[in-house]
């Protein structure tokens, strides 16, 4: 079995706050995401397109009980973002596609396609699990890379699952992404990889921390 081992942020991070608006975290994840390729073959280069989407989702996330949105602010403001699903209902696809219509619009109906086979996808090969808490999107404003700001935020994540009597953390990353490098520090384990629209991805899952 996986032994997990805590890791300390490089140097001093602000404190940890739990959020509630939306709006702010929304923006922050948009500008983290705005550069990925992934999400740039996904979505096109309109990053406005990315905040609408976050816009619609991350509420659908934040509805199970034992959900969470963190995040930490710094000197120029909230820098570092991590949202977490808890068990319960996965996301509400069809009310998610008839409020994203205007999004759809925009995008045309290849991209839509695109993201409906995402989803599709996702649902398919790594649905919602009934003792573990899902890290859905983790993501840090490109001026403040470096800062420990995501392994503070992973750290936190850690402790809110234990609190709630979770058996660990789970999430989905890139297969060839750079996240996928500080996951697997941070004690995160690959399970499985499955092909997706956006490129191949690994279903990664990192045990209980052992103190």
């Amino acid at each position: 079995m996986t032994q997990s081992v805590k890791l300390e942020p490089s140097m001093d991070v602000p404190p940890i706050e739990v959020l509630s608006d939306l709006a702010e975290a929304n923006d922050v994840l948009a500008a983290a995401f705005s550069t990925d390729p992934d999400t740039r073959r996904l979505l096109g280069d309109d990053v406005r397109h990315l905040r609408t989407m976050y816009d619609l989702i991350v509420p659908e996330m934040l509805k199970n009980p034992d959900s969470i949105l963190l995040g930490i602010r710094d000197e120029g403001g909230l820098g570092s973002v991590a949202v977490c699903q808890g068990p319960g209902k996965d996301m509400s696809f069809w009310p998610i596609v008839v409020r994203g219509l205007p999004l759809a619009f925009r995008l045309g109906w290849r991209r839509t396609r695109v993201l409906i086979q995402f989803d599709r996808e996702f649902r398919e090969h790594s649905p919602l699990r009934s003792d573990q808490l899902r890290l859905g999107i983790l993501g840090t404003r490109p001026d403040v890379f470096g800062r420990g700001y995501g392994t503070a935020l992973l750290n936190r994540i850690d402790e809110h699952a234990a609190s709630r009597g979770l058996k660990g953390v789970y999430l989905e990353a890139a297969r060839d992404g750079y996240p996928r490098g500080i996951y697997e520090r941070h004690g995160y384990g690959v399970e499985k990889e499955f092909a997706s629209v956006a490129g191949p991805v690994v279903v990664m899952a990192r045990p209980p921390t052992t103190d």
